[in-house]
C-alpha cells in the first residue's frame, strides 16, 4: 500500500471527510509537516533560491497565517507555537492528500521569491476547500 494513503487512512484525515478543525489542530499533522517544511527548505537553501540564514521558525509560520487570512478560521489566543502547528499541519495535509507535492512547494517558493510568500499562495488557494467547511 502506497504510505501516503496509509498515513491519510491512519490519521484519519483524507480529503473527502475531513474538516478544517481536525486538520488544524492534529499534533500528529504538525510533526509531518514540520518535517516536509524543513525538507523544503534544505532543497531550496541547498539549491541558492533562498539565503543560507532561511529557516523556518514559528514566527515566519505566524505571520504566513496571518497574512493568508487563515487566522479568521482559528480559535482566539493562539501562541506562536500552536500558530507554527497549524501551519505545518495543513502543509502534511495538503501533501498526504496528494493535493501538493514536494517539488510544487519548491516551484513556487522559486517563482513567488520567497517561502513565505509561497506558504501565503499555498494557505489561500490550495487550503480553501476546506479550510471555509464549518468546523
Amino acid at each position: 500500500m502506497n504510505i501516503l494513503k496509509e498515513l491519510v487512512r491512519k490519521l484519519d484525515v483524507s480529503k473527502d471527510k475531513t474538516s478544517a478543525e481536525r486538520v488544524l489542530y492534529n499534533r500528529d499533522l504538525a510533526k509531518i509537516g514540520d518535517a516536509i517544511l524543513n525538507y523544503v527548505n534544505t532543497l531550496v537553501v541547498s539549491a541558492g533560491y533562498v539565503p543560507k540564514s532561511n529557516k523556518v521558525t514559528n514566527k515566519m509560520l505566524r505571520e504566513v497565517v496571518n497574512r493568508s487570512g487563515l487566522r479568521k478560521n482559528i480559535r482566539k489566543r493562539q501562541t506562536a507555537r500552536a500558530l507554527g502547528n497549524i501551519a505545518e499541519a495543513i502543509v502534511a495535509y495538503l501533501v498526504l492528500n496528494e493535493v501538493l507535492t514536494e517539488e510544487q512547494m519548491v516551484e513556487l517558493i522559486v517563482e513567488k521569491g520567497s517561502f513565505e510568500e509561497a506558504l501565503i499562495y499555498i494557505f489561500r488557494n490550495l487550503f480553501v476547500e476546506i479550510g471555509t467547511q464549518k468546523t
